[in-house]
């Protein structure tokens, strides 16, 4: 759960997954809005409706991500000079470990020196995807550091990850505001609890692929909320049909 002020108006948004979908629960000024809003659109959908109830005509503020510079460790290290090395960063911010035991566990499972790293290839904690939508904007790193205000996680953009934690995004460089999240994976408390476990290889996860990791976050169980089907998403979308135009000719940048 997260909680922030748009336009002096509190925004409350919980995260739930719903079979396959990821799914959250949207609250304005106490008042459940949209039950079953799509994670990817939950931000926006709601953004909106404040700018609705306000008179004006409807369009969407994507916020900037907080940022806070972090090399995780790697200057500290016995390889300060490294490169390409986002993933060794990312897990490490978001494991608490230090550089070099993520950089020697990362070479155990396939990375080279100074070249990139799928962390696809691994588990390093639940993945979250974020689909596209027709009408919506892609999710942001601005909008991911709202709705995912709690917890650690490391975000999946275009040939680079960054972790995120409690809101901030830890990183050597600001993300842009318009960079797409393609998805981001969840550190559990058992992922602290077991540092010397970050992944498992893809030989690995096909074997275990046959019993997979439940739900991370349950499903909300309140009456008004039992309904959370495809249907269901689709009704929230239609309500607001007449926001469903080009996303990129009515995004400003904050």
């Amino acid at each position: 759960m997260s909680s922030f002020t748009f336009r002096s108006r509190e925004i409350e948004i919980h995260p739930y997954q719903s079979g396959k979908n990821w799914l959250a629960e949207v609250w304005l000024d106490g008042e459940c809005y949209f039950p079953a809003a799509p994670i990817t659109a939950a931000y926006e959908m709601v953004t909106r409706k404040v700018i609705e109830l306000e008179g004006r005509a409807s369009f969407y503020v994507v916020p900037t991500a907080p940022f806070v510079w972090d090399d995780g460790g790697r200057s500290r290290s016995r390889r300060s000079k490294q490169i390409n090395d986002c993933t060794v960063r990312a897990v490490a911010i978001a494991r608490s470990l230090t550089y070099d035991e993520v950089y020697d566990k990362l070479s155990g499972l396939g990375r080279e020196c100074r070249e990139g790293f799928h962390l696809h290839q691994i588990n390093p904690g639940q993945w979250i995807p974020f689909q596209s939508i027709k009408g919506f904007a892609r999710m942001y790193a601005g909008p991911f550091c709202k709705i995912f205000g709690n917890g650690r996680y490391i975000i999946k953009t275009a040939k680079h990850v960054a972790a995120v934690v409690d809101g901030l995004l830890h990183d050597t460089s600001r993300t842009d505001a318009f960079r797409c999240v393609y998805g981001a994976w969840q550190i559990r408390d058992e992922d602290l609890q077991n540092p010397g476990q970050i992944g498992k290889s893809a030989l690995q996860r096909r074997q275990n692929a046959s019993n997979p990791v439940g739900p991370l976050i349950s499903t909300p169980t309140s009456a008004g909320l039992a309904d959370s089907s495809t249907s269901s998403v689709h009704a929230q979308l239609s309500i607001l049909g007449r926001f469903c135009y080009d996303p990129i000719l009515c995004i400003s940048k904050v």
